[in-house]
């Protein structure tokens, strides 16, 4: 796999990566993930092609996702901290 170019995202890191006939648009952000995959086509085949489909619209679509997953991972290590000082009251007992 070998990373073909970036899109300008703002505060989204977002690295195109191409491999066997593949795209991949990985963004990053907080910590996170989200990887979209994409066959090449006549079509889309270039990174210039990516710019385009990643538009504001679907930038949009992946912020709102990005928050659902902080939202997630926060609320799942709120409920693994409970649990910690649960094991750790039991032991004290």
């Amino acid at each position: 796999m070998r990373i073909a170019g970036y899109l300008d995202r703002g505060g989204i890191t977002a690295t195109v990566f191409t491999n066997d006939n593949k795209m991949f648009v990985k963004l990053e952000c907080d910590m996170l993930e989200q990887t979209y995959k994409f066959r090449e086509d006549i079509h889309l085949d270039s990174v210039q092609e990516l710019d385009k489909l990643f538009d504001t619209d679907f930038m949009k679509f992946t912020i709102t996702t990005f928050e659902q997953m902080s939202k997630n991972r926060a609320e799942a290590y709120q409920r693994w901290q409970n649990a910690q000082k649960e094991i750790i009251d039991q032991d004290i007992i």
